[in-house]
């Protein structure tokens, strides 16, 4: 006989069960239905209410598990209806689905997605009308909103349900575009033919410029304020300009080149790339260091450059590319490019991202060969500006829509010819390159002359190096830096000499070198203006002759307490004034009468004094 308790009646109505579950339920039920994790006893539960308790529990699984039968039943007579929605299905992914793949196929058919080789996800936007990429935290958020589904917080379901769609986008795989394709806005646009198309997800399109055309034939080709701004950086050659932006929009990277802008700073190539990046769009383009991205040992950096149109190049701050092997992969449609993410395995892609960078200097280069330099185009920007003119991109925005008919002409010249403006030959790319990344180079040919006896310290040397690099708007360098690449230049040598050094920094390796000007000797024939040093010093190269006009030197010799202030004056005549003050202590003079001593001013013939072979004596 059951009992009939309270704690019993009370436990039957939370259960939800009815006396018809109890009188069907049979004893093989329950050892079907039962869980062994269930059978420790309570503390303060009876024996007699731990066994009742245990066998509702186990008549409580029964009926969950008969209830889930009659849906999948009926789950089952809705797949193999033809005629029913697949958007109608019963999303609850907690019931095993007879068939996941129409599931798979119902939130293809609703949204459609892709899933490449190289493990990404791509969604199509139906508003902005291009392939997007996408993770799976949003698909699965996206399926929960259109759908309703629930579920799939689960790690068996969201995996079950991800590997179908994974499965079904293959057969769903859209096509790759002509390469002549151009999607601006709303319309994609053949330049081989000319002809306008509707965006359609059939297509894998990844790239759109981000501007509307209401009418592609009424437009016109004037950017007047475009023109006139690009006429201030560059003048008459400012058409250059247009064909690196038209280069820019091409949905390949049909020709090898990498684009560098140099010059000073405040020249207007900074704004430039900003421009160019507002009309592509800021999600079509990046940023990567040209140091990064030369470095063999950076294995993540290269995939930043997936699925985009243009890569900017940031400033060069380092000395020199030692492997040119990557930048020449990147800059080219000839190689495939093999690229790594972090946690996330290979990748490989075609690189469309062009290549460019504005620059003070350009970096020098150990690659010399015609493979590295035929890639070059550099474009000069030799003006400079006060800075007192705000560039504001929004005012040039509403001239876009015309630039972008314009581009695209020009872009269709550029894949007939092959070729850009000022690109010029191999040769005269090479030399433009090895002019404008060697300033130390340049530096030598303006302040200094070659000579096989001619001799400088470093500190000298950077020193002025510094004030050059300045004036010119080239890159200063660290002094490490500075010393590495001034060994590296041909004709110069570094080592330990015996070297006549003056006040000044000027170094005479010889004694017959040091100009007579400055051969000033005291009675026991010592130079007073010269000190005599072994230090390391660099050879092959001197500093040009320094006019002595205006200068004043200041010597004090530990032998005798001398103080020495000579000035020239009228250097380009032929006589010389030198005015000299002059002390000679006696030796038997104490301090406080050596310091006390009143010198007197002697006023004396540049031909005695400039005299090869006078002594201190002569001045007396």
């Amino acid at each position: 006989m059951m009992k009939t308790n309270y704690s019993f009646q009370n436990e039957k109505r939370r259960l939800r069960l009815t006396d018809n579950d109890l009188k069907n339920f049979t004893a093989d039920d329950y050892y079907k239905n039962r869980n062994p994790k269930e059978s420790t006893r309570l503390a303060n539960e009876t024996e007699e209410e731990f066994i009742y308790t245990h066998y509702l529990l186990a008549i409580v699984r029964k009926k969950e598990e008969k209830e889930k039968q009659v849906m999948q039943r009926e789950i089952a007579k809705k797949l193999k209806d033809p005629n029913q929605r697949h958007d109608n299905l019963y999303w609850d992914f907690n019931i095993k689905i007879p068939n996941i793949e129409d599931h798979a196929r119902a939130i293809l058919n609703k949204n459609p997605l892709y899933y490449d080789e190289n493990k990404r996800w791509y969604k199509w936007n139906t508003i902005k009308l291009i392939w997007e990429i996408t993770n799976e935290p949003i698909i699965i958020e996206h399926i929960k909103k259109i759908f309703n589904a629930s579920g799939l917080s689960l790690s068996h379901n969201r995996t079950t349900i991800l590997n179908a769609m994974k499965d079904e986008t293959q057969s769903r795989k859209p096509e790759e575009p002509p390469n002549t394709w151009i999607q601006i806005g709303s319309s994609v646009y053949d330049i081989a033919t000319e002809e306008q198309y509707k965006p359609s997800p059939k297509y894998f399109i990844k790239n759109k410029i981000p501007v509307e055309i209401d009418n592609f034939e009424e437009l016109e080709e004037d950017t007047k304020k475009i023109d006139e701004l690009l006429q201030d950086w560059l003048g008459d050659e400012y058409q250059v300009l247009y064909d690196i932006m038209a280069f820019a929009i091409s949905p390949v990277y049909f020709l090898d080149v990498v684009f560098f802008l140099v010059g000073s700073g405040a020249n207007g190539k900074g704004v430039f790339v900003d421009l160019l990046s507002e009309f592509l769009g800021h999600e079509n383009t990046c940023s990567q260091s040209l140091e990064l991205l030369s470095d063999v040992k950076q294995r993540f950096q290269s995939n930043i450059l997936m699925d985009k149109l243009l890569c900017k190049l940031g400033d060069g701050n380092f000395g020199e590319i030692k492997d040119s092997k990557m930048i020449k992969e990147l800059a080219g449609n000839s190689d495939t490019i093999r690229g790594e993410i972090k946690g996330g395995g290979f990748v490989q892609f075609k690189n469309k991202a062009k290549l460019i960078g504005a620059f003070n200097t350009l970096p020098e280069t150990s690659d010399k060969t015609n493979g590295f330099y035929r890639r070059t185009h550099i474009t000069e920007f030799k003006k400079t500006f006060n800075c007192k003119r705000n560039i504001n991109i929004e005012n040039y925005k509403y001239e876009f829509p015309n630039l972008a008919k314009k581009l695209l002409l020009k872009l269709r010249q550029i894949y007939k010819s092959k070729t850009l403006i000022g690109w010029g030959s191999i040769e005269n790319r090479k030399k433009k390159y090895e002019r404008l990344s060697n300033p130390i180079q340049q530096f030598l040919n303006n302040k200094m002359t070659k000579d096989i006896n001619g001799y400088f310290t470093q500190s000298k040397v950077y020193d002025e190096y510094q004030k050059f690099a300045i004036s010119k708007g080239y890159n200063t360098f660290t002094f490490l830096q500075f010393i590495k690449l001034l060994k590296a230049q041909p004709f110069i040598d570094y080592y330990k000499k015996n070297v006549y050094m003056s006040e000044k920094g000027d170094i005479w390796g010889r004694e017959e070198d040091i100009p007579d000007e400055i051969k000033v000797k005291d009675d026991k024939g010592k130079y007073l203006l010269l000190e005599q040093r072994n230090i390391r010093v660099f050879q092959g190269f001197k500093f040009f002759t320094r006019k002595l006009e205006n200068t004043i030197t200041r010597i004090t010799q530990k032998t005798h307490v001398l103080d020495l202030i000579f000035r020239v004056r009228d250097i380009s005549f032929k006589k010389r004034v030198i005015w000299v003050k002059w002390v000679i202590p006696s030796q038997k003079e104490s301090m406080t009468e050596k310091n006390n001593r009143i010198g007197k001013m002697l006023l004396h013939d540049s031909d005695k004094l400039l005299n090869k072979n006078r002594k201190w004596s002569d001045l007396t």
